[in-house]
């Protein structure tokens, strides 16, 4: 496993820009990554902190679209997988693989690329 001061990597920076270039998309990818063969449902997947249901909804209908997740209806119940897709599948074990350092790392970096994201924290920091 890499050193916790170790920087993103390149081809999973790209990865994220083309593909999660949200917060809520990196946080579910890391969801999908702890269980790479499962068939979560949006209610174990999509429980994403800060951030509200048509969010964690309009970030899975992109993931699907973009060929990183599959959806799989069973009894008009969508679940969800990573794909077998080892060019999509790779960057998103290697997040999986990542530790807390990094992970909060990576997420920082999307915020700062994301203008429109602000985390709740700076919210109320700034409020002060």
């Amino acid at each position: 496993m890499s050193d916790q001061n170790s920087p993103i990597g390149e081809d999973v920076w790209q990865f994220i820009q083309k593909y999660a270039d949200t917060e809520v998309k990196v946080k579910l990818l890391l969801s999908c990554g702890r269980y790479p063969d499962a068939k979560l449902g949006q209610s174990v997947i999509a429980n994403v902190p800060d951030h509200g249901r048509l969010d964690v909804e309009q970030a899975l209908h992109s993931l699907v679209n973009s060929g990183v997740l599959n959806m799989h209806v069973q009894n008009t119940v969508p679940f969800y997988s990573l794909t077998s897709d080892q060019q999509r599948r790779s960057p998103v074990m290697t997040l999986a693989a990542y530790n807390w350092h990094q992970r909060q790392a990576l997420l920082n970096r999307v915020r700062q690329g994301m203008p429109n994201l602000v985390a709740p924290a700076a919210v109320g920091s700034a409020i002060r």
